[in-house]
């Protein structure tokens, strides 16, 4: 006598294999997810760094100027301003570093390396040539350029606190998920196992006290 398996047990097994995929899935997505947010926070991070030390260097330059500095130490100065800024705009994944794909973010770097060639730089060299000539010349003051670069900064923290946000959502959602698969097996363990189990212990007991007419029901086809 041969006994396939029940219908309903076909069904499901086939609903518990269907939720599995979509489980996995689910999961795959939100983990692949929760690694890319990371990386932009990283590379978010790293971007705040860069661009906050531009104000660092910009004042630096300034004062050399000020102060009368090697024209040569100034332009190494001056150049590295310019190298810092444009690997922003490219970008490094290695470290990882980069700006927020934002288009106002983006522009606003552009901005800041434009007026640093077309009006700091030729600022600068106006006062050099001055000091050179020993002649009578203001004080350099850049702090309103400076202050301009805060404005691509805080764009990139509130990008930065977007995905921080974003990051644990899906934190949250993996914990949900993690909760509900739990569960879901547990049913599914006392369903498929441990209560059809706990029936066939039953009637293995009573046939040992003697009740011969213990039946143990078994849905199946013959």
């Amino acid at each position: 006598m041969h006994f396939s398996p029940p219908d309903a047990m076909r069904s499901l097994s086939g609903k518990l294999l269907g939720l599995t995929i979509v489980w996995l899935l689910l999961a795959m997505t939100s983990i692949g997810y929760t690694l890319i947010l990371s990386w932009k926070l990283e590379g978010g991070a790293a971007a705040i760094n860069d661009a906050g030390s531009l104000r660092m260097r910009g004042y630096r330059v300034a004062l050399m100027v000020n102060e009368g500095v090697d024209p040569a130490t100034i332009a190494r100065e001056e150049q590295m301003f310019v190298d810092i800024m444009a690997r922003l705009q490219r970008g490094d994944p290695s470290r990882p570093l980069f700006l927020p794909d934002n288009t106002e973010v983006r522009q606003q770097a552009a901005l800041i390396l434009q007026r640093w060639q077309s009006e700091v730089l030729p600022m600068l060299a106006r006062a050099q040539q001055a000091k050179l000539n020993h002649s009578a010349a203001p004080l350099l003051d850049i702090t309103e350029f400076v202050g301009k670069i805060d404005r691509p900064v805080r764009l990139v923290e509130e990008d930065n606190a977007n995905n921080t946000t974003l990051l644990r959502l899906f934190q949250m959602a993996l914990m949900a998920m993690a909760i509900v698969g739990a569960i879901t097996m547990m049913y599914l363990l006392f369903l498929l196992i441990i209560r059809p189990l706990n029936i066939l212990g039953e009637g293995i007991v009573k046939l040992r006290d003697g009740d011969l007419s213990t039946r143990i029901p078994v849905e199946g086809k013959r």
